[in-house]
């Protein structure tokens, strides 16, 4: 199992090429990838941060735990390269947030591919990057909706309205609702177990133990 690190003890400028990183708490985290790909004096953070705004960073912010993916030399090469392009390719901020799992949402150069009025979470944003690839990390056909889901998908849709989102993809999204959520600490699940795709059941136990971690992390630094 790999191990999730604090970055004040194993900084994320040690990535193996590819990695997750995450932060927040049990009521809400954000997720994003770390990729250092051939070439790079140092690793990126790429990461959905809202509706249209994709973010490739050039650190990690300290409040973010970290894991190496689980992947072989060469796939890690493969995904830390496409991550790279992905971020060029997508520049601009094209990626729309909303509640979209299924489907296929960038090409194998990269490119946004996904129909109007589709969008991704942090969370499904890293799931559709390696999917992409034909990586999968969850199997996410074992995943279910859950009672807290649906509330957290009206606050969503709510703050979409308030940012400014079109009319159509609100409806769209609306139309999400009720759907499984996938949350990034189970997106982070996958990367500590030793293969991937991983199931619901597993998943929600690993997340179980990161979001422990997560919480002894945000301890250690709020106590300094």
């Amino acid at each position: 199992m790999a191990i999730v690190n604090f970055p004040d003890i194993n900084p994320s400028t040690n990535v193996n090429k590819i990695g997750l990183a995450l932060c927040g708490d049990r009521n809400q985290c954000h997720i994003g990838i770390i990729y250092k790909a051939e070439g790079d004096e140092y690793p990126f953070f790429l990461h959905l941060a809202w509706h249209y705004v994709l973010r490739n960073d050039q650190n990690v912010p300290n409040k973010y735990i970290w894991i190496d993916l689980p992947l072989d030399e060469l796939n890690k090469s493969v995904m830390s390269q496409y991550c790279k392009h992905l971020a060029i390719k997508n520049s601009d901020g094209n990626i729309p947030y909303g509640f979209n799992v299924e489907g296929r949402f960038f090409d194998k150069t990269g490119s946004w591919i996904g129909e109007e009025g589709v969008g991704l979470t942090c969370a499904t944003f890293v799931l559709a990057v390696f999917r992409a690839m034909s990586l999968p990390l969850l199997k996410t056909e074992e995943w279910i909706c859950r009672i807290d889901d649906r509330e957290w998908q009206e606050n969503v849709i709510r703050t979409l309205i308030t940012s400014g989102a079109s009319s159509d993809h609100i409806h769209k999204q609306r139309s999400n609702i009720g759907g499984a959520r996938f949350r990034p600490s189970e997106v982070m699940a996958s990367a500590t177990s030793d293969y991937t795709p991983i199931g619901y059941i597993e998943a929600l136990n690993l997340s179980e133990m990161i979001i422990e971690q997560l919480h002894l992390y945000n301890d250690k630094i709020n106590s300094g």
